[in-house]
């Protein structure tokens, strides 16, 4: 009896060891694995959302990082330069550092399995490799923008890559010709049109190229690292592939900072899209009073061109720089969006409705608030209490920066100069 006891015992055991062999070894349903991520074309999409968090959108990190530098300030009493004062440390680690490398190491873990895809045609597993070395490219750079040469790796690692987890820096020459070659290769390889509206497609891939190009065959020029033609080169024939694909820019030159939304606005090609209650930020509010803290330099300020077209200091239409007034007068439209004018109104506390002071100098403000789109934007001055006269806060300050940081020449002046308004009242 035990001995049927025991053989009935032994063959329920091998019959349970059988089926947990058949039945229950099991994926997880609680988190990914590559096996089962990497099997569709929608399920690489899905993945690649991840890499579009390298775009920062509106952030104050991205505007604060210009602080010290010639062209941007910290408008706070107490905003001393640390590089003046030399209070500067070199710190042990970075943030940017750690992030960039864990944004590669997941466009790595992509590109590594897109050749295990089968249901993929070759078509879009060259696409979704293109998609991949964009962002690599891209992070790659950030990386290079700061600290030059850096360990290059281009796979998957794990505790068992000793010789790339301690890996030396690559070159910054030979780091950045790879980032050139895999950009071309994106370029001819992605889906024209990408996933749909507002994704990485060629124009994407392209405008990256231009600004990689010219900045870096501009650091090789200058700093001797090697022949910067094929830099220069690269950004010559992309920016013509741009420039005939988006013939038109936007109507307005204030449209690409102070719209509410971007998604069909002429010449964007990529944007970041803000819900209340999702996705908000507030820089809107913080460059148009003295919160942020944001301003721009005597250097900066000369920069931006005359009504003329040409420079201040080359102009006839120039009357100086000893009155904010004189120095104000017949610019470029662009600086009025940056830095305002000095004006004052009078008003009462909290009323966003203003009359003008009568002052002859700065009765031509009225010019300034017929090319605002929207009474939201017009909600300047910044008003600061009481019944008084309150002086004009600094509108634009933030969002017209990009005149500065891009190409302030984006905009032909012509265009600026015919947008509804005219220039018979006295002052600007």
């Amino acid at each position: 009896m035990k001995l049927k006891r025991y053989i009935i015992t032994g063959c329920v055991s091998a019959m349970l060891l059988q089926g947990c062999k058949d039945f229950l070894d099991l994926q997880p349903r609680d988190q990914l694995t590559e096996a089962y991520t990497f099997t569709s074309y929608a399920n690489f999409k899905t993945y690649a959302w991840n890499f579009y968090d390298v775009f920062p959108g509106y952030t104050s990190d991205m505007t604060n990082a210009e602080f010290n530098s010639d062209l941007f300030l910290n408008a706070n009493p107490n905003g001393i330069s640390d590089w003046i004062w030399q209070r500067v440390t070199i710190p042990a680690e970075s943030d940017i550092y750690t992030r960039s490398y864990s944004r590669i190491r997941t466009v790595n873990i992509m590109l590594a399995n897109i050749d295990n895809a089968t249901t993929l045609s070759d078509a879009e597993r060259k696409h979704w490799r293109a998609v991949g070395l964009f962002f690599r490219a891209f992070n790659y750079y950030q990386l290079v923008s700061r600290f030059g040469g850096v360990p290059y790796i281009d796979k998957p690692l794990t505790d068992a890559d000793a010789e790339y987890l301690n890996a030396p820096r690559m070159a910054r020459a030979e780091l950045t010709d790879k980032l050139l070659e895999d950009l071309k290769w994106a370029e001819a390889n992605i889906k024209p049109d990408g996933d749909g509206e507002n994704t990485i497609d060629v124009h994407v891939v392209r405008a990256f190229i231009t600004r990689f190009g010219v900045s870096e065959g501009a650091w090789r020029k200058y700093h001797a690292l090697g022949d910067p033609k094929a830099y220069y080169e690269a950004c010559k024939a992309a920016g013509d592939k741009l420039m005939t694909s988006f013939p038109n820019l936007a109507a307005s030159y204030d449209d690409d900072f102070n719209s509410e939304s971007l998604a069909g606005v002429a010449g964007i090609l990529l944007y970041r899209r803000y819900e209340i209650g999702q996705v908000t930020h507030s820089l809107a509010s913080l460059g148009r009073n003295s919160s942020g803290r944001w301003d721009l330099t005597k250097k900066a300020a000369d920069m931006y061109l005359m009504r003329d077209g040409q420079t201040r200091w080359t102009s006839p239409q120039f009357q100086g720089d000893k009155s904010p007034f004189t120095e104000f007068r017949s610019r470029d439209r662009r600086l009025y969006f940056t830095t305002p004018p000095p004006y004052k109104v009078n008003t009462t506390h909290p009323s966003y409705e203003f009359t003008l002071t009568g002052d002859p100098r700065t009765a031509s403000t009225s010019i300034l608030w017929r090319i605002f789109p929207t009474r939201n934007a017009k909600r300047c001055p910044r008003l600061t209490g009481g019944d008084r006269t309150a002086s004009g806060a600094a509108l634009r300050r933030l969002h017209a920066w990009a005149a500065i940081l891009c190409n302030v020449h984006r905009v032909p002046l012509q265009q600026i100069q015919q947008q509804d308004r005219t220039d018979t009242e006295p002052g600007y």
